[in-house]
């Protein structure tokens, strides 16, 4: 009997709590959203099966062409463009490869204090399909036909200069237009950038705005020479204004106006 009078208030109790509605989680504009593409991607694929594929011909171009660019005596043609003009152009025997690009990772796992690893808390770089790691940006380089080494830095000269300055930039600029091929004067641009090695990149370009203020066309002998001989650590020099004395430059008298003299005298 007290079995029976303990299971009477559960029963009640279940019959109570199964009357009550629990309230749904309100869900927001993106969520609907979302749930909307999640049924209708439920609903496609099972409205459309996918194919069982016996070969990916993706996979094939892609084998293909790892196999064409990776043979060394392959001879190819390049044409370096920048800022929308054919720079260069060679033919080239083998691969072209990008400067970023390692033989090595430059990532590894550290043990802790264990002295064991915990791979779940990190993400590691892995090789390309060729072997290498890396990106392809910052230059390229290969080698011609007749074994020439070429580097191709494109931009990478105008983005280091505007780092430093204007007028560094404009130097640059000046040095690359100042040949037919540009790559002709990659070795002055070097040069010039290299020498924030040697002083403050402040120092280069004063000295770049103080060769401007020489000439129109700066030489890289002429930004070192300022640099050693330290102008570029002088004022800039306003230009002396005219004597007051002569600020009209030649005056004639009132009396030539009223006719007392003639050119003649």
């Amino acid at each position: 009997m007290k079995r029976l009078l303990f299971l009477i208030p559960i029963f009640f109790t279940l019959i109570l709590f199964s009357n009550c509605e629990i309230p749904e989680k309100e869900l927001s504009q993106q969520e609907l959203e979302q749930q909307k593409v999640e049924n209708t991607i439920k609903r496609l694929s099972a409205d459309v099966d996918l194919p069982m594929l016996d070969k990916s011909l993706e996979r094939v171009n892609i084998k293909k062409r790892l196999e064409l660019f990776e043979d060394e005596n392959k001879v190819s043609y390049i044409y370096l463009v920048s800022y929308g003009k054919v720079m260069a152009f060679y033919p080239l025997k083998g691969k072209i490869s990008s400067g970023s690009k390692r033989l090595t990772t430059n990532q590894k796992l550290v043990d802790n204090r264990h002295g064991s690893y915990d791979y779940s808390q990190y993400v590691v770089e892995s090789p390309s399909l060729d072997g290498t790691y890396g990106s392809s940006d910052q230059y390229i380089y290969f080698w011609t036909t007749d074994g020439t080494y070429i580097q191709w830095n494109g931009d990478r000269f105008i983005s280091w200069a505007e780092k430093v300055g204007p007028n560094t930039t404009s130097v640059v600029q000046l040095f690359l237009n100042r040949y037919a091929v540009e790559q002709q004067g990659y070795k002055s641009c070097m040069a010039l950038l290299k020498l924030t090695d040697k002083y403050p990149p402040q120092r280069l370009e004063a000295a770049c705005s103080k060769a401007f203020s020489f000439t129109i066309s700066p030489s890289l002998k002429s930004i070192q020479a300022i640099l050693r001989s330290g102008q570029d650590k002088l004022p800039e020099q306003e230009p002396e204004k005219p004597s007051s004395d002569y600020q009209y430059g030649f005056t004639r008298g009132a009396e030539y106006y009223d006719g007392g003299a003639t050119d003649a005298d």
